[in-house]
């Protein structure tokens, strides 16, 4: 089994109209394989949300696969592609 990180966007306009990618929930889940993981993504982001579908919440959904907490890549998603904003940037250390 493979963990893999399935994060949740909504499409909302700021207050000067532009769209932003407002994240609304992100699921780290264990699956055999990518389209496994983000089946059970989608229906745990339901059932945490009380909704039927997490599509009620959420526009897109975007699949990270994660061998480790250091080193992730991002994997195609069926749903729109987003920006990446879970990742932080790292501070280099002064010498």
């Amino acid at each position: 089994m493979s963990l893999y990180r399935v994060s949740f966007f909504k499409r909302l306009a700021n207050s000067i109209g532009h769209e932003i990618e407002a994240c609304q929930r992100i699921i780290d889940i264990r699956a055999a394989n990518r389209s496994n993981a983000l089946k059970a993504a989608c229906r745990r982001f339901a059932a945490h949300a009380g909704i039927k579908s997490w599509m009620q919440h959420a526009d897109t959904a975007k699949i990270e696969y994660l061998n480790d907490e250091k080193n992730s890549r991002s994997d195609d998603s069926p749903y729109p592609a987003v920006p990446d904003v879970s990742k932080k940037k790292k501070r280099r250390k002064l010498p």
